[in-house]
């Protein structure tokens, strides 16, 4: 019998924890914070998050077994223009003049309803993937080799609602002046290895304030 109520508890308790994940529960009300400041645009297969002066754009697949659930895509002009030799590219991809990276997090959920519903089905099936910022009020989703998604815990307190983030490595390999790309700054950013520790890693922004 108490190791029948011990059993019990724990599978109470490890409910409790699913409850209670924090990251994720902000992660996906400032995500919907975010649409209403800046709502989709739906397609038949996706919903389209722009930036305001539509050089970027975050893509939310409608369809769950999508190569790519989620993805950046941006104008490959800037990267042409800095020297990037798009047959050299690993991670990435351009198609019809637009630099694609992205991920899939294996959803087994059911096709959603709203733009809100299935990006969040993406970030409990991505949960490893999804993290917080402190130091800029940023929620991010992992896309993958380095790039990301961030956006602002909330956006009364910050400038920077969205930012679109690239790993300047695979660019650099693949003929990019990393530090010269039109619309895009190179920096420096605080972040956590895999194991907790603060390190320092070099990424590519462009942010935008959508109020």
């Amino acid at each position: 019998m108490k190791r029948m109520i011990a059993m019990v508890l724990l599978l109470i308790t490890l409910s409790g924890c699913a409850s209670l994940d924090l990251v994720l529960t902000a992660a996906n009300q400032s995500f919907t914070a975010v649409l209403a400041v800046k709502p989709v645009q739906e397609t038949d297969t996706e919903w389209v998050l722009s930036a305001p002066d539509d050089t970027a754009s975050l893509h939310i697949s409608k369809e769950t077994t999508a190569a790519q659930q989620v993805s950046i895509v941006t104008d490959a002009a800037p990267f042409l223009a800095a020297g990037l030799d798009a047959s050299k590219l690993v991670g990435s991809v351009v198609i019809d003049g637009q630099l694609m990276v992205g991920a899939n997090f294996t959803s087994k959920a059911t096709q959603s309803q709203t733009a809100e519903d299935i990006f969040g089905d993406y970030l409990r099936a991505g949960r490893r993937q999804v993290g917080y910022h402190a130091a800029l009020g940023h929620m991010g989703l992992g896309l993958g080799d380095g790039n990301m998604f961030e956006w602002a815990k909330s956006l009364e307190d910050n400038d920077k609602d969205i930012v679109f983030v690239l790993n300047p490595e695979p660019l650099a390999a693949a003929g990019v002046d990393t530090a010269h790309i039109e619309g895009w700054l190179l920096a420096t950013v605080d972040t956590m290895d895999e194991r907790g520790k603060p390190i320092k890693v070099a990424k590519l922004l462009k942010p935008f304030n959508l109020q």
